[in-house]
């Protein structure tokens, strides 16, 4: 009877072909399979068929005779049902067994048989694989090796399906027939495949941005919408290369570097081009992304995960340009290099078209909400799971550590069973991690589900609202699909739904303006919208960071922890004093923690945060305990640009690490009522301003244990005096003129070059090598600098900058000792003491002059000065 090819066989949907009870494949019904027989007519055959070898190639049962093969200490004689000979030679066995049979007791024999088929060639071994299949398993072995390579399901054998194109590239008989004689039984062609730093990938992603806009020629949006779709592939087919037996003993903890048979790497030029061979167009796109895209809509249709991609959804680029992107990412695994990383992808595509306290919304630097996230002590225990919300969750960075910090403590609670751990997880990712967001252009709430998927979360809580709509209607209008989700979640909240951490980082500067009727709807719902006690009239505006503390202190339950990045302004400006009585009234102020003043400089802003640590009151009569603060340098300034060094990187890294293990310990210790790293403020010292400086803040409070020490004590108007060399620019209009700055790590910079009749500023200082810039408005953050050789006369804004000489005599050494003791945390809290403002922290001469600093002897200034 002739063998039906499958192109003759009914060929059903991917989405029939993906529903959990599926029973049906590429070749055949579950049902067909009744006994051994069944699986060589209905499965072995077809796919052999499938696999391109013709009947002359195919050796049955028949046809080929009985060896002696080892089983435990005995001899036995054993053939399998088929032997596939290429080339005269015999390159693969084949045994099919009973739905029944388990495929493991089979394994000794058939691996022997290989090896008495590879003794009579003595220069080779020609036999390469071993197959074994009782329809509902399928394994493929290497012939001398007792695990399989790959392993498939009855259901896995659908066109498009990547296990499915993984025996093709290995078994196929194009595959088999290219390899010549000479080259049997020798490794197939390695495959390099390096993780790379994650600033090699920002590279990469830069790279990539670049051929699409290239040769695309469309907006920052479309194409980055396009990327995440190709990179939605590649970080799903690279994961897939850890799961693949073939390929999994390859990975090795802590080994950034690994060599993998090419055949087993899908998402390669090389697998693109063997799919164009055989007639398919753009086979990333209508094999890969369609199946993954297909699989996720079944996962919908059965309300167990929202929505990544439209329905019909394609990836929307030239062939060539994918192949271009693939042939730029192919060696590179980027499976888990970030946490974050579609927080990258995001910055290096949109950059260019949105300003940078835009970008602050979505990505947030790794290590601040690395250590936000330890301070949080997550549990995740068979008896109590935390339930975590990010309200604004951009890409989904913190619910991203969080899930690797929760299943972490599940994967090694060794008391648990591996089913309790799944178990567990299954939870975990389905019911504790809760995010928000109402980003449209582009589409947050669809890129924190993608950055959840790939890290083993669906998204399955991930919603498209507005995390500051208490009411949570429905959108008019809108999709059903997205009205089901607002309702979801509204329904959830209404149900009582609370949360016991809450980790975010809200936008610093978008508002709800009352003149907005859609916003004044919102306005109404808060209290911290109105302005007077009877709560009659609203303010004209309020910023979404405040109303997110309301909305949280209402989502969290009695005890539950807030953690917070928030613009100091909040914290330290009169306007705001209502904001931190609202902040007394409703939590316990745990921590706050001052990050450096260029944490968030990446994203282009320079805005001065902090990290605040609330506990939400059980009762309205719980008092202020005493507050763990503590002064951060590194958190943050690790991010550095793609320009610095190896070496640079890695040192900031080091030292953001090491800050954030000094800030948990002393947290831990503060807990514990202990005194560890950090500072601990007595409530009194909070009851004011929250903005640490301030808070722990006494002028000259050092002073008595100097002395006390031996240690001589001036006043920096004594050692230096303002220097002025004014210039107005507009005078000489032809002149290129280098415009400094002073950046929070005290170093010199330019901020731009121009010519005299393109600045503005009427008046600006001209300096000299040597000289000291002292920043009016953030010396407070550490701008402080020393002009350096090159920028010998550069300007400052009159405005913006003080500039200082020696008042009598200084070596480079003792400019240097003063540059690294004004920029002292005891020193610049000093200098915030005497702002007369508590927004900019401006410090101008004379009132900075009177801050009085330790002047040691000269051996050991110029020991600290010359390091």
């Amino acid at each position: 009877m002739r063998r039906l090819r499958p192109s003759e066989l009914p060929r059903r949907t991917l989405f029939d072909a993906l529903e959990p009870d599926s029973s049906h494949n590429e070749f055949c019904q579950l049902s067909d399979l009744t006994n051994e027989a069944a699986v060589e007519t209905f499965l072995v055959l077809r796919l052999l068929d499938h696999l391109g070898y013709s009947d002359r190639q195919i050796k049955p049962k028949h046809s080929i005779e009985s060896l002696t093969v080892a089983k435990g200490h005995r001899k036995l004689h054993y053939k399998p049902d088929y032997v596939l000979v290429v080339k005269r030679l015999p390159r693969c066995v084949i045994d099919a067994k009973g739905p029944e049979e388990n495929l493991d007791d089979w394994v000794e024999q058939c691996s022997g048989y290989c090896l008495a088929l590879n003794r009579r060639h003595e220069k080779s071994n020609p036999v390469k694989w071993f197959v074994l299949t009782n329809g509902k398993t399928t394994r493929v072995y290497e012939w001398d090796k007792g695990s399989p390579v790959l392993s498939l399901d009855f259901a896995d054998f659908q066109w498009g399906n990547p296990k499915f194109e993984q025996i093709k590239a290995l078994l196929g008989a194009s595959v088999v027939s290219q390899s010549s004689p000479d080259d049997v039984g020798v490794e197939s062609e390695d495959f390099a495949f390096t993780k790379p730093p994650s600033e090699r990938a920002w590279q990469l992603f830069s790279l990539c941005h670049r051929v699409i806009w290239k040769s695309e020629v469309s907006g920052p949006q479309p194409s980055f919408m396009e990327f995440v779709k190709v990179m939605f592939v590649k970080l799903w087919a690279d994961r897939q290369l850890r799961d693949n037996g073939a390929t999994r003993h390859c990975f090795t903890a802590h080994k950034e570097s690994v060599l993998l048979p090419a055949s087993a790497v899908i998402f390669s030029v090389k697998w693109i081009e063997a799919r164009e061979k055989e007639g398919t167009v753009n086979p990333i796109d209508s094999i890969l992304f369609a199946t993954l895209r297909d699989e996720i809509e079944r996962e919908i249709g059965l309300w167990r995960k929202k929505r990544i991609f439209d329905k019909h959804e394609r990836i929307d680029l030239k062939p060539q340009t994918v192949k271009e992107i693939v042939r730029r990412l192919e060696h590179v695994d980027m499976f888990g290099i970030d946490e974050d990383l579609n927080g990258r992808l995001f910055e290096t595509f949109l950059s260019a078209t949105m300003r940078g306290k835009d970008l602050g919304q979505f990505f947030t630097p790794r290590s601040v909400v690395k250590m936000m996230t330890r301070i949080a002590r997550l549990r995740c225990t068979p008896e109590h799971q935390d339930r975590v919300l990010d309200g604004c969750c951009g890409s989904g960075g913190f619910l991203i550590e969080a899930l690797t910090m929760m299943r972490n403590q599940v994967r090694a609670n060794d008391s648990l069973s591996l089913h309790q751990k799944d178990k567990l997880i299954t939870t975990l990712c389905n019911e504790c991690l809760f995010g928000i967001d109402a980003g449209k252009q582009p589409p947050l709430a669809r890129i924190a589900r993608i950055n959840m998927y790939l890290h083993g979360d669906g998204g399955s809580r991930i919603y498209y609202a507005d995390g500051l709509d208490k009411e949570l209607l429905s959108p008019h209008g809108a999709d059903p699909e997205i009205i089901q989700n607002v309702d979801e979640l509204r329904d959830k909240l209404k149900a009582d739904l609370r949360f016991n951490v809450v980790l975010t980082n809200p936008p610093f500067s978008m508002s709800k303006e009352l003149r907005n009727e859609s916003d004044k709807r919102i306005l109404l719902e808060y209290d911290l919208a109105k302005k007077d006690k009877e709560r009659v009239t609203l303010r004209a505006s309020l910023r979404s960071s405040i109303m997110f503390l309301e909305r949280y202190s209402d989502l969290l339950k009695p005890g539950g922890m807030l953690l917070t990045v928030i613009d100091d302004t909040l914290l330290a400006s009169s306007t705001f004093d209502f904001v931190r009585s609202f902040i007394r009234k409703r939590f316990l102020i745990r921590a706050v923690i001052s990050l450096p003043g260029d944490t968030f400089r990446r994203q282009g802003s320079r805005v001065k945060t902090s990290v605040l640590v609330l506990e939400r009151k059980r009762t309205p009569s719980d008092s202020q305990p005493t507050c763990y603060a503590y002064f951060s340098e590194y958190l943050g300034i690790d991010d550095l640009t793609p320009r610095a060094s190896l070496a640079e990187i890695q040192e900031a890294r080091n030292k953001a690490e090491a800050e954030a293990d000094k800030i948990l310990k002393g947290f831990e210790a503060y807990l514990n009522g202990i005194k560890g790293p950090g500072l601990i403020l007595k409530a009194s010292q909070i009851a004011d301003r929250l903005d640490i400086k301030y808070a722990s803040a006494q002028v000259g409070r050092m002073v008595k244990r100097w002395r006390s020490q031996g240690v001589q004590v001036r006043r920096l108007d004594t050692l230096v005096k303002p220097a002025s060399d004014p210039i107005q620019p507009a005078l000489s209009p032809e002149t290129r003129f280098k415009l400094l700055k002073v950046t929070y790590d005290g170093k010199c910079e330019i901020e731009r070059e121009a010519k005299g009749d393109a600045i503005k500023a009427h008046l600006m200082y001209r300096v000299k090598t040597g000289q000291m810039i002292f920043s009016s408005i953030r010396a407070t953050d550490g701008a402080i600098g020393i002009v350096p050789e090159e920028y010998d006369g550069g300007l400052v804004s009159d405005t913006s900058y003080s500039v200082f000489d020696w008042l009598d005599s200084g070596t480079p050494e003792d400019m240097a000792y003063l540059w690294a003791i004004l920029r002292s945390h005891e020193l610049r809290a000093d200098m915030q003491s005497l702002s007369p403002g508590s927004r900019n922290y401006t410090t101008y001469w004379p009132e900075v002059g009177s801050i009085c600093l330790p002047w040691l002897d000269e051996a050991k200034r110029q020991d600290v000065g010359g390091g």
